[in-house]
């Protein structure tokens, strides 16, 4: 049933696309898609936000559409397609397959169509959004948040050495790929590169090397400004790196020198897989994903750690009660050392001892007493058999 009604569907948009008229709205319907895929792609490689690209789009798509497409077209496809969906339902309308049905009302049909138009381009660019999305989400998780919540909530685009080191983010934990070997900091914006050296260079810092030594720094070759390459690629890692270790430092200082940067470069080596794998025209898409990712997983973090903090301090106070009651319990005061709390336990259980006494009320104090016992001076619960009542 399904391959006969794509037949039957594939039959009848061949039959209406015989008329000139249909063919012109196949033909703008596709361009028009096809012109907003390239353009949004275009948008994205240099690096435009988001909300930006969308409402450029949204009037294009306007542009696109006008003037509004005949409005017959449409009808005519949609009664075909009703009727070959729904064959058993009475029509008032009946229409030749091979002709074009007369306006009725040419402002208002022509108005229609064209909103029909624009809800068939935004499902498509829709469809191309999604497609891009579940591309990017089948990168590796290599984004695992398990300390402290990002101290600030902007992107990290500029005095970005100065940033991460008011914050408290040592030179040393920086990988050298990430660093600008004149100004030996982490490079700001966006990193420049030349003559096919691997080093990349902050771009004010390689400018003002080359309008005085006309060479490159590493290679010392003949060298001009207008040379320099732009590298977004490393932009994207210095970036989605630098919102990382500010969201581990704290774990961080916790190690040694050596584990610290070996827990650096496993991160580093990471993101260089999950960048490998990206699409150059999907690079700032991604880039954002992940720095949201970072920010959502620190808020979550920052409450999971605020319940645990307000956890502990029930329990502080659940443990400071507790403790009285045991010393009360034994008859002392809460200053007391351990041979007191011994001498007075002794002095206690030996009338209620189980040995001694078999009433279940003595057994039941013999127990409270050894608990009151156990937990002032961090011993296991003691067995009876084990109880040794000293004379």
């Amino acid at each position: 049933m399904g391959l006969n009604f794509v037949k039957n569907f594939w039959d009848d948009l061949a039959s209406i696309l015989q008329h000139r008229s249909q063919r012109i709205f196949v033909f703008r319907f596709f361009m028009g898609v096809l012109s907003l895929f390239l353009i949004e792609t275009f948008l994205k490689n240099i690096g435009l936000p988001s909300g930006f690209t969308g409402i450029f789009l949204y009037v294009l798509s306007i542009i696109l559409l006008y003037p509004p497409l005949p409005f017959d077209i449409l009808t005519q496809y949609i009664v075909q397609l009703d009727r070959r969906l729904f064959p058993s339902t009475p029509r008032n309308v009946e229409l030749n397959r091979h002709e074009e049905p007369p306006l009725s009302n040419p402002e208002r049909n022509s108005r229609f169509s064209s909103d029909i138009q624009m809800h068939m381009l935004f499902l498509a660019w829709y469809a191309l959004e999604h497609l891009n999305q579940r591309n990017s989400s089948n990168h590796p998780g290599i984004i695992e948040l398990r300390d402290i919540p990002l101290s600030s909530d902007r992107d990290i685009t500029f005095n970005l050495h100065n940033f991460l080191e008011a914050e408290g983010i040592r030179s040393e934990w920086i990988p050298r790929e990430y660093t600008c070997p004149i100004t030996m900091t982490i490079i700001d914006g966006t990193p420049v590169y030349a003559k096919k050296s691997p080093e990349r260079f902050n771009r004010n810092a390689l400018l003002n090397w080359v309008n005085k030594e006309n060479t490159h720094p590493m290679t010392r070759e003949a060298l001009a400004a207008d040379e320099l390459k732009n590298d977004r690629l490393m932009e994207s890692k210095i970036k989605v790196f630098s919102h990382w270790i500010l969201s581990k430092k704290a774990y961080l200082e916790t190690l040694s020198f050596k584990e610290a940067l070996g827990y650096v470069n496993q991160f580093k080596e990471q993101l260089d897989k999950a960048f490998a794998l990206t699409n150059e025209s999907a690079i700032h898409r991604f880039t954002e994903q992940l720095i949201t990712k970072l920010r959502s997983n620190s808020m979550l973090i920052e409450m999971d750690r605020s319940l645990v903090i307000a956890e502990k301090e029930v329990n502080a106070f659940s443990t400071i009660d507790r403790k009285i009651l045991f010393f009360q319990r034994l008859g002392l005061s809460t200053d007391a050392n351990t041979k007191q709390i011994e001498r007075a336990y002794r002095k206690l259980a030996r009338p209620v001892h189980p040995d001694k006494n078999s009433n279940s009320l003595a057994k039941n104090q013999f127990f409270k007493l050894t608990e009151a016992r156990d937990y002032l001076l961090n011993k296991e619960n003691s067995s009876i058999s084990a109880f040794a009542l000293e004379a």
